[in-house]
């Protein structure tokens, strides 16, 4: 700064503003000093100036227009400097002024005098000033009535903050909560302020009228009158209790703080209304006992900390200190992180902090590290306590110790990985030993179907039909074991289709007539006319049951007949419950093995295998098979005079629209051998030359043109130089097998020809390998030679008057249904396009999002996403994932039974990976 400042400017500055004169309008006592100033003075411009801290502001003024002036060009900044007159006679003579703009220009002053205003406690707020554009010099009268007009100005100014200060008085006295009043030594109140009126109720006058004492409860008037007899004495500030009459003549609790004035002989008194603090404070030592004895409840049950909003430990109770080893002064004013064990991730601890900084709760498991160097698991939920901004401002831990269920559940989890790896083992092994025995097996079979075909001999023609039922008892005793396996793995999904159960009733009498009449027993079919011909299930389940029941009926029946009674046991709104019965006249089943007949390898007898064959499986499959559909399979039998199985299963009801669309399909012509898809060219890619023979000779048949390759390096070759209609892939061969081969056809040359897999393995692990490297379709060895010519068909022109080829170990082929997604949109092609677009950009997206929910365990998102998703899936026709995600919701939302989440959710991956290749598929074909 530039200009002269006094040694208690800061002071100064805070005495200038207390007294609220700055920026206020003008007032007329002012006015009519500086005007009678300016003719005593005999000057043209008067002006009373307050000095700010970088201006000088006009109060009131005359002679000049502006209302204020720079503090460093300003003359009063040197009369605050001193205590008396300040007067400069030329400025143009006064080197300090000489260049000053308000004396070169502006109003040109040449004469100054001025006195300061100095308030009572000595600080110059500005000065009065006289200023004339002239030379002058005032006379000694003159100076003598400037400084009294100047301490009149400060005496106004003074009075001004005075009558401010009254004015606040006032207000707080008529407006306070509390209770003011002023009483005289005689007893009476002299002044009350109406704070009286609204806590008790009285008038004013009331309360002036009437002797104070007889306001006190009578129990307290001792006590009150000994208080004022001390006031008397002189005892000032005196603070007491008493109840207090009100006008509804109930009582108040109020506190007295008392002064005495003897030389008025008057008593001021400030009284609070303390009935509420008092109950307050009652219920606050009520809620303190309360709070003591939670404390100690959680000390038994729960381990509890507290820390602020920076991590830092403010509180422990003594169960953390006993479970972490560490005393309650080793822990206060810690970082939280003291704690930490190292074994959770970066991204764990990111995710926890940031819920609880959002003023969130977190719940999870936590391990902490002790101070002995050992470790423990603790369920904690976290509670945020927020500010009014809702900023956390500490966070409330509440523990509990489950380092034991831990160590046990990780126990098991070891356990559980051994024994699922005992199980791919196993599985492998099967797959493995499946492909051995079905690669050779399935030329002994097809060669056995081409040589009946052909024109025999009679004796030549049993000898083909021996070799085909051989064929065909080795392979029962192969898919046994392996629908076995399945059933143990849980990765059998059942189907919800509509199907005609008198149908396949009919049907499994049709297919064992010709084995019941070679043992000269009756087959007898009879059907309850109540027996609805339509309903939702898996036909194909029915049928593997069916097929087991009557052929092991068959098998242990030598006299007699075996009969298959069916009928509507009951009907709901939704669902009929069907009863099967299969009755035969055979050797029966002793009493004492009816209770083991279902389990795994148990026969009735020990010599049954030698005698009938069998792996002692088929029971116990149709009892595994039942149960997953929600049925109940019981039997009855008396040893060498036959047995009864009876099944009971609930199926679902058809809709009017499915039943018409069921009955439709019936209608249509079956897929048969004379179907001509013209000259196609098959690539057969297969090392077994057996096989290749077999193949090669239905190509032939089928009028195609077939080119073998006897592995996947020769198949590429091949590809890389001719364009084929179809791959016949075999999965398993040296050099080069099927997955890689595939793989590379895909990727490298980007050749989408279609290409299925023939494989011995029917494994779902096998399964999914084929889609995942790219393959179109999946059949078993062995197959029959119109399977073969059904999934050609199936895979290059799926139409409407082919019969869909269901394999019936995977059912490879029935997961999308392209109909239903048809009618949803009245046959529209483009709108289904549009649906299959959407399936595939979307689909992908939300089972992301669910598989980290479930990683998460965030069941809120689980229930939402599987919710969306059943829609999705229904559209699309994939009715075998339904109930999977209905489950998942239900649990969701129950928040239980995540282990049944997970298994359902693998369940739906997979499914919802073979919906994505038959989309692809058909969109392929399609646009082709």
């Amino acid at each position: 700064m530039n200009f002269p400042i006094p040694e208690n400017e800061i002071e100064r500055l805070k005495a200038l503003h207390d007294y609220h004169l700055l920026d206020t309008l003008p007032e007329e006592q002012f006015d009519r000093l500086t005007k009678l100033a300016s003719i005593i003075c005999d000057v043209p411009i008067v002006l009373i100036s307050l000095v700010d801290k970088n201006r000088q502001w006009f109060k009131s003024k005359v002679g000049l227009a502006e209302d204020e002036t720079k503090r460093e060009i300003s003359l009063c900044q040197y009369t605050i400097m001193g205590k008396g007159f300040f007067e400069i006679e030329d400025t143009i003579k006064d080197e300090r002024f000489n260049e000053n703009p308000l004396v070169l220009a502006g109003p040109k002053i040449r004469f100054y005098a001025a006195y300061p205003l100095i308030d009572p406690n000595g600080f110059s707020l500005g000065s009065l000033c006289v200023i004339d554009k002239k030379p002058k010099k005032l006379t000694s009268n003159q100076i003598e009535a400037l400084k009294t007009l100047a301490e009149d100005i400060m005496l106004q100014i003074v009075a001004k903050k005075e009558s401010v200060e009254r004015l606040k008085l006032e207000k707080f006295y008529l407006m306070s909560m509390d209770m003011i009043c002023i009483a005289g030594l005689d007893g009476y109140f002299k002044k009350v302020n109406p704070a009286f009126t609204a806590t008790l109720g009285w008038s004013e006058k009331e309360l002036l009228d009437t002797p104070l004492i007889e306001f006190v409860h009578p129990d307290d008037r001792t006590k009150t009158e000994l208080v004022y007899n001390k006031l008397k004495e002189g005892h000032s500030a005196i603070d007491f209790y008493n109840r207090y009459r009100t006008k509804d003549n109930s009582y108040r609790l109020l506190e007295w703080v008392v002064t005495p004035d003897l030389v008025t002989g008057e008593l001021f008194a400030i009284i609070r209304d303390n009935t509420v603090l008092k109950r307050i404070k009652a219920e606050n030592e009520e809620s303190a006992t309360v709070i003591e004895q939670l404390n100690s409840a959680l000390n038994e049950s729960a381990i509890v900390t507290v820390t602020d909003s920076d991590g830092k430990i403010e509180f422990v109770n003594d169960a953390f200190c006993e479970v972490s080893k560490f005393s309650r002064e080793e822990l206060i004013g810690q970082d939280h992180r003291i704690l930490q064990s190292g074994v959770h991730s970066e991204t764990f601890i990111k995710e926890m902090w940031r819920t609880i900084q959002d003023g969130r709760i977190w719940k999870g498991e936590f391990q902490n590290k002790c101070k002995d160097g050992s470790s423990c698991w603790l369920e904690t939920t976290i509670i945020p306590f927020l500010d009014i901004n809702k900023k956390p401002v500490r966070f409330v831990a509440i523990r509990y110790d489950v380092t034991e269920r831990v160590s046990l559940e990780n126990a098991l989890r070891k356990s559980k990985y051994e024994i699922e790896n005992t199980a791919k083992i196993k599985e492998q092994f099967l797959a493995n030993m499946s492909h051995e025995i079905r690669t050779p097996l399935n030329a002994i079979i097809g060669f056995s179907e081409i040589l009946r075909a052909s024109k025999l001999t009679p004796t030549q023609a049993d000898h083909a039909m021996i070799i085909t039922k051989s064929g065909e008892n080795l392979m029962c005793i192969i898919n046994d074991i392996l629908d076995f396996t399945k059933i143990e793995s849980g990765n059998i999904v059942l189907e919800k289709v509509p199907f005609d159960v008198v149908e396949i009733v009919d049907n499994i009498k049709k297919m064992f007539k010709n084995t019941a009449g070679e043992k000269k027993i009756g087959l007898k079919v009879f059907i309850d006319d109540e027996l609805p011909t339509s309903m939702i299930g898996d036909p194909a389940r029915l049928t593997q049951i069916l097929i087991n029941l009557v052929g092991n009926a068959i098998k242990f029946t030598n006299i007699g007949s075996v009969e298959i009674y069916s009928r509507l046991v009951f009907e709901s709104v939704d669902q009929y419950l069907i009863e099967i019965k299969v009755k035969d006249t055979g050797v029966g089943i002793q009493s004492d093995k009816l209770e083991v007949i279902f389990d795994r390898f148990v026969q009735a007898e020990d010599d049954t295998t030698r005698m009938f064959g069998g792996t002692g499986l088929g029971l116990s499959i149709v009892k595994n098979i039942v149960k997953l559909m929600n049925g109940e399979i019981s039997v009855v039998s008396e040893f060498g005079f036959g047995s009864e199985f009876s099944i009971q299963i609930a199926f679902g009801k058809c809709s009017a629209l499915q039943i018409e669309a069921f009955e439709s399909q019936k209608s249509k012509p079956v897929f048969n051998k004379e179907l001509n898809l013209g000259m196609l060219s098959i690539l057969l890619v297969e090392d077994n030359r057996m096989n290749q023979q077999y193949v090669n000779t239905l190509m032939k048949q089928f009028g195609y043109k077939c080119t073998v390759a006897d592995d996947g390096n020769a198949a590429i070759n091949l590809i890389r130089e001719n364009k084929y209609d179809l791959i016949l892939m075999d999965v398993q061969m040296p050099l080069m097998d099927g997955y890689e081969a595939s793989r590379i056809i895909r990727q490298e040359l980007k050749n989408n020809t279609p290409i299925i897999a023939l494989t011995a393995n029917t494994t779902m692990v096998d399964y999914e390998k084929c889609i995942k490297v790219g393959m179109n379709g999946y059949l078993s060895k062995p197959y029959k030679p119109e399977d073969l010519q059904r999934k050609i068909a199936h895979t290059l022109v799926p139409s409407e008057n082919i019969n869909v080829d269901i394999d019936g170990s995977l059912k490879t082929d029935t997961v999308v249904d392209f109909d239903c997604l048809k009618k949803q949109v009245n046959g529209k092609l483009n709108a289904v396009q549009q649906l299959l677009n959407i399936f595939i950009e979307d689909t992908p997206r939300d089972l992301k999002e669910l598989d980290a929910a479930i990683e998460k365990i965030n069941y809120s998102i689980i229930e939402s996403i599987s919710h969306q998703l059943i829609s999705t899936f229904s559209i699309m026709g994939i009715s075998s994932v339904i109930a999977l995600l209905k489950a998942m919701e239900l649990n969701a939302g129950k928040k239980q039974n995540l282990s049944l989440i997970k298994n359902n959710f693998k369940k739906l991956m997979i499914i919802a990976g073979k919906a994505r290749v038959e989309v692809e598929s058909y969109k392929l074909i399609k646009q082709d």
